[in-house]
């Protein structure tokens, strides 16, 4: 007995069999995602808390007014008003926190109530004597 050998049909002869070509596959293997490898420890969650820096305006202000009367106390009507805004603010701004700009703005309007008020002594005796 011979063993079934398939038959291969020559180009000379007709026939309508045609071998079928195999299948074409991909050069690389289908892309994975790749996880990275777990060594038994939990994954740790991280929290950033971003806190909003409290930050005091008015007193800032207040601050700012009361230096700016403090180096022009010697021009008397710029440095009432001067002095008059940076009292307000820093003393408004001594409600709200932080308070360190609105102190320091009264400390520096307390200095500069008395420098004007040694100016405008000086000022009146000098036209007191002419």
């Amino acid at each position: 007995m011979e063993p079934n050998i398939p038959q291969v049909p020559r180009d000379d002869e007709e026939s309508s069999f045609r071998p079928t070509p195999p299948p074409i596959r991909p050069a690389t293997p289908p892309i994975r995602p790749v996880t990275p490898p777990s060594y038994g420890t939990p994954q740790q969650t991280i929290i950033i808390r971003h806190e909003e820096q409290k930050t005091n305006g008015v007193g800032t202000a207040g601050f700012v007014l009361a230096t700016i009367s403090l180096i022009l106390c010697w021009i008397p009507v710029v440095n009432v008003i001067l002095w008059i805004l940076g009292v307000i603010l820093s003393a408004v701004g001594m409600a709200k926190k932080p308070k360190g700009l609105a102190i320091a703005g009264l400390c520096i309007s307390f200095v500069d109530l008395i420098i004007s008020i040694i100016f405008f002594g000086i000022f009146a005796a000098v036209l007191a004597a002419s």
